[in-house]
């Protein structure tokens, strides 16, 4: 299990040569009990959040990830003197010296870190004979190390290798994941295993013994101090912390931060940064994690988007997988998978090798379609499906048999008839039963009130998740919230946080959450309510008139959300009048620097976005699509905005649409004599407006309705604050001058990197880098150090570290400081550190991120640690 802490300090490194000289840290296997061993430094470059940073005026980051061999078990060998690579010539340390080889001089050779360090200790004392003898290997292009034994088999440096690595993925393998294997947990049948933000996550994953949800009530009764913010999963962290912008989620569970579909960074799946690793995102405990920083909205009883590595995919497989030589038939299995949501979803989305698929159950009434009786396939009175708890390790479905199905390929046509629970979880359920299977109580769908599967996993929510000693906790605090009726307690913070906890929703309802004076609750102004901080600006409108969804008052209000169409501050009441960031803008204009050119259209007619794009019509027109025609034309501006619909999908008119769906800015297309908005994706792939047919898209009409898009910047700005130095050159005449031969070169060298990296680069080492070892190119992987293994399989238990400094002793502290970080056991040894400097003049307010990890895997449960 990964924890964060806070400390302060700042992390400074020189990691790589970006010309294509590698330098090797850590040669020596022993030093740190043989864990980890040959680092290659890569520096975290995120072009998207650079740009985020820079047009926001944001803190920066800094993040160095060592790349090394992890492997399984400290006795493994990786290599050895004999296992070679291309080796030019080889000296010993006394020969170099006799030749007056410098250290400078091996370090342009590539030569490890350590043995330069060895070879300058030689120098400085030329007596030790020992050390004359110590040999340095001159290695061939492409090749290095100690033994000349590692290689790319690719001209390119490191930092291109990495993120090549990443934004190449493809993810055509979705039958493996990463597992965290340092809890004894049954997390169903292989490759199905725990990720490490499961634990603690107020859902059992691990079958049999609740593993993953033991102890951490204690999470659950926490409170923070008073300068400090408590994260929704129990945790704190600085308050100054608290609100730093989408790309500095302190809190495990990036409850600290309002994070907005608009400023999401590209995805975890092709992303190796600290922000991935160390968070999840996940808001709603029935949601997947992806096991890579990203997050599914997929639910184990239904269907939705998966991840892009699968991990929702092999989980659900796994759980609802058959069991062989069980009592269940399966040809019986089949059809309930089949019938239910998600067997196709597996069947489709895995290519699941099912023999037979689905679509042949009605094969011998030649048709996707058919009547089954389902006693004559299950030859019992009732079945339980899956074979294995479905929910929180004790809830299970149960199907009656005496039915006959009309099986239709593609529909999901099965509910069940009983669901079977353990009652010490929740007592509040009728504990009466006809049917107790494997010591659980059984009732029927009707008694309980549940229609669909969204209604189950709502009921089971409200139950304990484990059963905790009584004995040991103690309940009665002012901090803890008991739900009605039941023995179930929940912290007072997560009374309105849009998560229904308790048996009918009772702690998102008919209570007072003011009474508890949480400091960083949300009151809405209108009304006796108090909601959690994570349900601001969350797109759902909690309080009575949406103003949990607009910035308080206290916020800053950014230049350019100023008269842009969308109210962003609360309505105040000022000398009489009632006052937002949208009142008297008549005189405000719509065309000035922040607006200019950024895609979205802040003036009625568009002038803010003339002519700052290349296109085929002229000056001081916009590009539109006919209506009766479906041609593209040229619209001249001051026929946009003026009530009248020349083009199709009123894009020269986009205040109507705005109006109607002020938070739905994806709905910008108006249908054609109608007065309807939809969806700008839609209406290139389906008849979606009732008054006309399918629309036929061309390149050009996809290209004018794609530019719809770009309203979301009105809500959700670019740029903010002040700018001095962003005065935007015309883009169509830097697009005049660009030279297409240099742009053909550039398109036929990235050409030729694709054809480099193949898929076996980017999806064989998960997490991780591949690199080949010896002259017979065999596999390997280099890990970050929040995984291990051949393939970078295994999760580490680490410590993650969020470093700032703060110049508490300005102004007479300033110079450099050398500051060196620890992490120590009880009994003093020193399991990891690193060394800091920090030069009190430059970038104070940047955040630095590292990792300690501990000198045994797994670390020993019985000592404590500290850091130092």
């Amino acid at each position: 299990m990964t924890w964060s802490i806070y400390i302060v300090g700042i992390l400074l490194l020189s990691c790589q040569d970006v010309h294509g000289q590698l330098y090797l840290y850590y040669m020596d296997q022993t030093i740190n009990n043989g864990l980890y061993y040959d680092c290659l430094y890569y520096r975290v470059v995120d072009h998207t959040i650079r740009s985020f940073e820079r047009e926001n005026d944001l803190k920066t980051w800094y993040q160095i990830i060592p790349y090394c061999v992890r492997p399984f078990s400290e006795t493994e060998k990786v290599y050895n003197e004999e296992t070679k690579g291309e080796v030019l010539t080889t000296f010993t340390f006394e020969e170099l010296r006799r030749h007056q080889v410098t250290t400078f001089d091996l370090l342009s050779w590539s030569a490890l870190i350590d043995l330069v360090e060895l070879y300058d200790k030689y120098l400085d004392g030329p007596s030790n004979v020992s050390l004359g003898f110590q040999k340095f290997y001159n290695c061939s292009v492409l090749w290095f190390g100690r033994f000349c034994q590692y290689t790319f088999n690719i001209s390119l440096p490191l930092n291109i290798i990495v993120n090549k690595t990443f934004t190449d993925k493809r993810f055509t393998n979705k039958s493996d994941t990463t597992c965290y294997l340092h809890l004894d947990c049954d997390r169903g049948p292989a490759p199905a295993c725990l990720d490490w933000r499961e634990i603690c996550d107020r859902k059992v994953d691990c079958l049999g013994n609740d593993a993953d949800e033991m102890n951490c009530f204690e999470l659950e009764i926490n409170e923070c101090k008073e300068n400090e913010y408590r994260c929704h999963n129990g945790m704190c962290i600085p308050e100054e912390f608290l609100g730093e912008g989408h790309y500095y989620s302190d809190c495990l569970d990036s409850t600290d931060e309002i994070i907005l579909h608009a400023q999401r960074h590209a995805k975890c799946s092709r992303n190796p940064g600290f922000w991935c690793e160390e968070s999840t995102y996940r808001k709603n405990p029935q949601h997947f994690f992806c096991g890579d920083g990203d997050v599914s909205d997929d639910s184990i009883l239904e269907a939705s988007r998966y991840c892009d590595n699968g991990r929702n995919i092999i989980i659900k497989s796994s759980l609802f997988s058959y069991i062989k030589h069980s009592e269940l038939p399966y040809s019986c299995w089949l059809l309930l998978l089949c019938g239910t949501p998600n067997g196709l979803y597996i069947e489709i989305a895995l290519n699941y090798h099912l023999t037979p698929k689905c679509n042949t159950l009605c094969a011998n009434d030649g048709d996707e379609s058919c009547n089954i009786s389902m006693v004559d396939e299950c030859h019992t009175e009732f079945v339980i499906f899956p074979q294995r708890p479905i929910l929180h390790g004790h809830v299970s479905l149960l199907y009656l048999t005496n039915q006959t199905l009309f099986f239709d390929y593609g529909e999901i046509n099965i509910f069940p008839d009983y669901v079977c629970y353990d009652v010490r979880k929740c007592p509040f359920l009728p504990s009466n039963s006809i049917l107790n299977i494997n010591g659980t109580t059984c009732q029927s769908m009707q008694e309980l009130n549940l229609y669909t599967f969204t209604d189950i996993i709502n009921l089971f929510q409200s139950c304990l998740i484990v059963i905790e000693n009584e004995h040991e906790i103690n309940y009665n605090r002012s901090t803890l919230f008991q739900c009605p009726g039941t023995t179930k307690y929940i912290s007072t913070h997560r009374v309105f946080d849009g998560v229904p906890d308790c048996y009918k929703g009772a702690d998102e309802k008919d209570v007072d959450a003011c009474q508890w004076n949480h400091k960083h609750r949300f009151k809405c102004p209108k009304e006796q309510k108090c909601i959690s901080f994570i349900l601001r600006q969350n797109g759902v409108k909690d309080c009575r008139n949406g103003d949990d969804e607009t910035m308080s008052i206290s916020q800053e209000i950014t230049f350019q959300n100023l008269c842009n169409g969308y109210v962003h501050l609360q309505p105040r009441m000022l000398d009489g009048f009632i006052e937002t960031d949208e009142t008297h803008c008549d005189d405000w204009p719509c065309n000035n620097l922040y607006t200019r050119c950024d895609g979205a259209w802040n003036c009625p007619n568009g002038i803010d976005e003339l002519n700052c794009f290349p296109s085929t019509c002229p000056l001081d027109t916009h590009e539109c699509i006919s209506p009766i025609t479906k041609k593209l034309i040229c619209l001249p501006y001051h026929r946009a905005g003026n009530g009248i619909v020349d083009c199709l999908g009123s894009t020269d008119e986009r205040e109507y649409c705005r109006l109607q769906n002020p938070e739905r800015s994806q709905a910008r297309f108006k249908c054609w004599n109608d007065t309807l908005c939809v969806y700008n994706i839609h209406v290139c792939l389906e008849r979606i407006c009732f008054m006309e047919g399918k629309i036929d898209c061309s390149s050009d009409m996809k290209y004018v309705l794609e530019r719809l898009n770009e309203d979301k910047k009105l809500k959700f700005p670019l740029f903010k604050y002040f700018m001095l130095d962003r005065l935007r050159t015309n883009l169509s005449s830097l697009m005049v001058t660009k030279n297409d031969s240099i742009q053909l070169i550039v398109d036929q060298e990235t050409m030729i990197l694709n054809k480099k990296f193949t898929i076996k680069r980017t999806e064989t080492c998960h997490r991780g880098i591949l690199i080949y070892i010896g002259i017979s190119l065999k596999i390997r992987c280099l890990c970050p150090p929040s995984y291990y293994g051949n393939r970078c399989q295994y999760q580490s238990q680490r410590v993650s570290l969020t470093l700032q400094f703060s110049r508490k002793c300005a102004p007479v502290c300033y110079g450099v400081f050398g500051i060196v970080i620890s992490l120590i056991d009880q009994d003093n040894v020193i399991h990891a550190y690193e060394q800091l400097t920090y030069l009190s003049t430059y970038e104070c307010d940047k955040k630095f991120f590292t990792y300690l990890l501990y000198q045994s895997r797994p670390k020993s449960i019985t000592k404590k640690y500290k850091l130092q």
